[in-house]
This record gives C-alpha cells, sequence and structure tokens, in this order.
C-alpha cells in the first residue's frame, strides 16, 4: 500500500534530531567541557607545588646529611641564612638553626652532648611553601 505525502513526512520527522536538540546537546556538552578546561589551571598550580616541595625536602635533607656528616664538635651552634642556592635552586632559600638541647629536649645554655639542627627551605616562586626537617645529634 503506497504511503501518502502525510503519512511519510510524519515517519520521517520521529526517526532523526530536531535542529533544537541539537543545540541542547551541543550547550550540555560545551558546559561540560568549559568545567573540565576549568579545573586544568589548579591541576597545574598544584603539579608544581608538588615539584616545588620535592625539591625543598631534597635540599633539606641533602643540607641535614652534610651537617651530620661532619664531627658533632664541628657543628656549630648558630643560625646560617643562606639566600642564594646553586644551579636550579636559585629561586629557594635555606635557613639553618643548630641550637644545644636537653634530654627532654628543650633549648639549654650550655653543651648537653646533643644538638638539636633545624632545616626550613623556603620558595621565592611558591611563597606558601615552608619546608622544614628537624634532627638530632650526639656527641656520644
Amino acid at each position: 500500500m503506497p504511503l501518502s505525502i502525510n503519512q511519510f513526512a510524519h515517519r520521517q520527522s520521529k526517526s532523526g534530531f530536531t535542529l533544537i536538540e541539537t543545540l541542547v546537546a551541543l550547550f550540555v556538552l560545551s558546559l561540560g567541557l568549559l568545567a573540565v578546561l576549568m579545573v586544568f589551571p589548579f591541576i597545574s598550580k598544584q603539579l608544581n607545588l608538588a615539584e616545588q616541595t620535592t625539591q625543598a625536602s631534597f635540599l633539606a635533607q641533602a643540607k641535614i646529611e652534610n651537617l651530620i656528616s661532619q664531627p658533632y664538635e664541628q657543628v656549630a651552634i648558630g643560625q646560617t641564612n643562606e639566600n642564594s642556592l646553586p644551579g636550579n635552586f636559585a629561586t629557594f632559600k635555606r635557613l639553618v638553626t643548630i641550637t644545644y638541647v636537653d634530654a627532654d629536649l628543650n633549648p639549654a645554655q650550655n653543651d648537653t652532648g646533643l644538638k638539636k639542627i633545624v632545616v626550613t627551605v623556603t620558595s621565592a616562586s611558591q611563597p606558601t611553601l615552608n619546608y622544614q626537617l628537624v634532627t638530632l645529634i650526639t656527641s656520644r
């Protein structure tokens, strides 16, 4: 049985997407894509902070290892501020504080045979970064 023009047009309109449906779908996809793209700067910032923190921990650990490799008597009490570090670490600053402490780790005025070493690393490119590493060395 042949189809009339009216029936043919009615069948065709149900088989595809209308222009409105297509535009709504594109709008929804665009919003999703925009949301994903807005996350990228945040992720980039977090990755940079993680990299800077790793480098700061490396710098602190290297200084600690250098100090504990020396004889106890040669590790001088006081504070050292390193404002310019070599190579790729030029944006970092390292503050080293060495003090006498007693057996309860309270500050002491005289040598008790125990020194506390605090290494603090900061970065000019990441003002929120303040990495601190603490260790003790003993004369015995």
